[in-house]
């Protein structure tokens, strides 16, 4: 089941914390419910939608980047085959800016095509320190959205870093009204059903398996395949308190400066732009594999403990079953083109220092992960945890 293994380690957060929020799952029977749709001859409570709208999608970026000269581009050294090290910045240090401003409209840096350094070795680390030509330091943490209590526990290495950084850049916005919002965009409203859809047999199965955690069959006939796919791709969550969201809470306890990502809707058209036939066809093979569930998250817990993102890939690969045109796709969409895009965001908030970027762990490693693509735009990339 790659699409499990896939969002757990690379993303989608919003997502996976409407399935962990405290209730979420059983909004449908909720009897303040105000959000109705009524299929033909009756009208069914479905999800709450007074918490607010949706994410407004401030994007980052404080200034546009203009050093790429050759300048930043020479002078490299390649360091045990992984990432670079620019030569008389060794000694060098910086301290993160005292205070970063929020930019003041939304804009980002197109970057090119990166032309990697070939890894040689594998990639370890969870926390990596970003800097520039000697200038102010960010990090970049790679997360996983489960709520594990080994993985909530961070080291003292991750909690000093996060809270010194005066800007948190989560993935997208996690505030309790985007998190609500979410249903409304996971419910039929053309007069369909999903059993009408994927036909009694499969969504009987659906049907099963969601009972599990709290959702009702006549709740689950009014969802969208891909909605019931990442229901399905989700183990049951006991406390909802993600890592992500632990992170996203204690920035705004502390006061940072939260810059999300991405927005809500980019996060959601993932699935939502994905052909109908195709969420049909991964809805069967989730339901399939479900028993396996506990088995994925062992296996991708154990390679995040040992903070090992080349394990990671591999992990992802070895579940990628079923029709190897939609895993591939669906690989794409998730991870290889959203990195690119978060690449692109960063660059000049990097430049700033004193930025905490925390993304799902899978976008880091690899010749199109961030990492690397970091590395080809000049920064000088090393591993702090």
């Amino acid at each position: 089941m790659q699409i499990y293994t896939v969002m757990r380690a690379a993303g989608l957060v919003v997502l996976f914390h409407w399935l962990g929020f405290p209730g979420a799952a059983a909004q449908a029977e909720s009897s303040s419910a105000d959000l109705t749709y009524p299929p033909p001859g009756q009208q069914t409570p479905i999800i709450r939608s007074d918490r607010g709208e949706s994410n407004s999608g401030v994007l980052l970026n404080s200034r546009e980047a203009q050093r790429r000269a050759e300048q930043r581009r020479s002078g490299h050294t390649l360091i045990d085959g992984r990432y670079r090290l620019r030569r008389g910045s060794e000694s060098q240090s910086a301290t993160p800016a005292a205070s970063v401003p929020a930019p003041s409209q939304a804009a980002t840096t197109t970057i090119a095509t990166p032309v990697p350094v070939a890894i040689t070795t594998p990639e370890v680390g969870l926390l990596w320190r970003v800097q520039r030509d000697g200038g102010p330091h960010s990090y970049v943490f790679g997360t996983i959205h489960v709520d594990d209590p080994r993985v909530l526990d961070l080291p003292k290495t991750v909690l000093d870093a996060f809270q010194t950084s005066p800007v948190f850049v989560p993935e997208a916005s996690l505030e309790e009204a985007n998190i609500l919002a979410i249903g409304f965009d996971l419910i039929l409203k053309d007069g369909r059903t999903l059993e009408g859809i994927v036909g009694p047999e499969l969504f009987e199965k659906v049907v099963a398996r969601l009972a599990s955690i709290g959702v009702p069959r006549q709740a689950t006939n009014l969802l969208k395949p891909w909605a019931a796919l990442i229901m399905l791709s989700a183990p049951k969550s006991p406390s909802g308190m993600f890592l992500d969201r632990k992170l996203f809470l204690d920035a705004k306890r502390l006061g940072k400066s939260i810059q999300p990502l991405e927005t809500m809707d980019e996060q959601l058209g993932i699935f939502k732009n994905m052909p109908e036939s195709n969420q049909i066809t991964m809805l069967g093979e989730a339901v399939d594999q479900h028993a396996e569930l506990p088995q994925m998250v062992e296996h991708l817990l154990g390679a995040y403990l040992n903070r090992d993102l080349s394990e990671l890939q591999s992990i992802s690969r070895e579940y990628q079953t079923g029709q190897s045109d939609i895993a591939d796709e669906m690989m794409e969409r998730i991870v290889d083109k959203r990195n690119v895009t978060m690449v692109e965001r960063l660059v000049s908030t990097l430049e700033l220092g004193g930025a905490f970027v925390a993304i799902g762990a899978l976008h880091l490693p690899g010749d199109g992960g961030v990492l690397q693509m970091l590395r080809s735009e000049g920064f000088d990339v090393t591993a702090e945890y």
